[in-house]
């Protein structure tokens, strides 16, 4: 555990790991120079830990940054797993037990990988406003490109990982600490080139602190400009740039990982532009330089422009990248032969969703709602009532009231007419990239030179 300057929350992570239920634990804290009082609170809670039966390491060094400190930490383990938690997080009571007693009875396994909460305490209250899902956590195959892509979890503190196979990847070797950022680039890089089995569990067995009341951006808290966003961002790119020069890899394959972090770097940034008061002084550089990567690693027809970036969506240009990067086309739409009808458009889901889809394979050629009048119109396409008699099985129809109990109506009414490809308003959202962007699932393949 890095230990720096979290004088108001370490009790609450110190707290929680005397109550968990695995009690064969090493506790090694590094403490960066704190200078708020942390590092005497350590020395309170270090007697408890001592009679739970826990072994304590404190290591005592000048502030040098996270990535420093880390591997201080890593050089002193001696137990048969690792973990590496923040200091103002808090764990659940079964985060140990669960994963290392897995790895004990499956030595098959090499790492595990949990479920977190993101909270927050509010008035003394701490609230749960989120809980991640498994497809947040990167797994084989192609976890580089899907880590890199940050397209899932990047966090190390849901990880435990057995102390010889950390060996064996060589991360403390590896870990780079003359830049002042994180330490997930260097802790995950080595262990996923390792090629080790890793097991995930569908649970929440960590909870991590976002800070109630503060302007928060990922692992970066209380950020107040694009600037300092920027900053953080650059510099995680130039140690996860180091740490792929030091892993054992073919000189293409390094490049091919330098290009998927120099496009996800944008897929970061761009959307944070909006966010702050400074971010549009940046927008014209950034977008003129990720249109610049993505023309010359993919080749699209047409070419990508500014224009593209900076008026649409980015992120669902983002998210055709990075599938057609994985290889991903489980976004394709259904093949069409019949006709694409738009059902119950009118409410607020359908009139949003409809103009998106025109110029796309699911641009409806007919557009229903039961409360249509002659005059109703959507992007000049006229609605009328709905004529489900009509209806074969080639049609598609998309079905966009958000309401379930008349959804479920109008899924009951579609069966009985043997429609085989309903689509929700859901599933457009989840299509939208290739939707948008054919080319990324048809013709482009990401190229890198070499």
């Amino acid at each position: 555990m890095p230990v720096y300057n979290k004088y108001e929350y370490i009790d609450m992570m110190l707290e929680s790991v005397y109550k968990q239920e695995w009690d064969n634990i090493e506790l090694i804290f590094v403490n960066d120079g704190a200078t708020d009082g942390t590092r005497e609170k350590l020395s309170l809670w270090e007697p408890k830990f001592l009679n739970k039966g826990f072994e304590i390491i404190i290591i005592d060094q000048e502030n040098k940054g996270i990535p420093f400190a880390v591997k201080t930490g890593l050089l002193h383990v001696t137990g048969d797993y690792i973990c590496l938690i923040d200091c103002d997080d808090k764990l659940d009571p079964k985060y140990v037990s669960t994963m290392a007693g897995w790895l004990d009875e499956h030595p098959e396994d090499d790492w595990t990988l949990c479920l977190w909460n993101s909270f927050s305490i509010e008035n003394g209250v701490h609230k749960i406003f989120s809980t991640a899902n498994v497809s947040f956590i990167p797994s084989h195959p192609n976890m580089m490109e899907k880590f890199l892509s940050f397209r899932y979890a990047t966090v190390v503190w849901i990880c435990m990982v057995r102390t010889n196979y950390l060996k064996k990847c060589r991360v403390v070797e590896r870990f780079i600490t003359d830049v002042r950022s994180t330490q997930e680039p260097g802790f995950y890089l080595p262990l996923i080139l390792g090629g080790g089995n890793v097991k995930i569990f569908d649970k929440p067995l960590y909870n991590h602190n976002r800070y109630y009341g503060q302007t928060y951006w990922g692992n970066a808290p209380f950020s107040d400009s694009f600037s300092k966003v920027k900053e953080y961002q650059d510099k995680h790119k130039e140690i996860t740039l180091k740490t792929i020069t030091t892993l054992d890899a073919d000189f293409s394959l390094k490049k091919k990982w330098q290009a998927i972090l120099e496009l996800a770097e944008m897929r970061v940034l761009l959307p944070e532009t909006k966010r702050f008061h400074d971010g549009d002084e940046y927008v014209s550089d950034l977008a003129s330089e990720t249109a610049f990567l993505i023309n010359k690693h993919f080749h699209p027809s047409p070419q990508i422009t500014i224009e593209n970036i900076v008026n649409n969506d980015y992120n669902i240009l983002s998210l055709a990248i990075s599938d057609c990067i994985l290889g991903d086309k489980s976004r394709m739409p259904p093949r069409i032969t019949g006709r694409v009808i738009g059902c119950g458009v009118l409410g607020n889901v359908g009139r949003v969703h409809v103009p998106k889809l025109i110029g796309t394979s699911l641009e409806p050629t007919d557009l229903w709602d039961q409360s249509a009048v002659s005059e109703d119109k959507i992007n000049g396409i006229p609605v009328s009532i709905p004529d489900y008699c009509s209806l074969t099985s080639d049609d598609i129809v998309l079905v966009f009231p958000a309401d379930m109990k008349i959804k479920n109506e109008l899924f009951d009414i579609l069966l009985n007419h043997r429609v085989e490809n309903i689509i929700t308003g859901t599933d457009i959202m989840e299509m939208m990239p290739a939707l948008m962007y054919p080319m990324f699932y048809n013709k482009c393949e990401f190229v890198v030179d070499k």
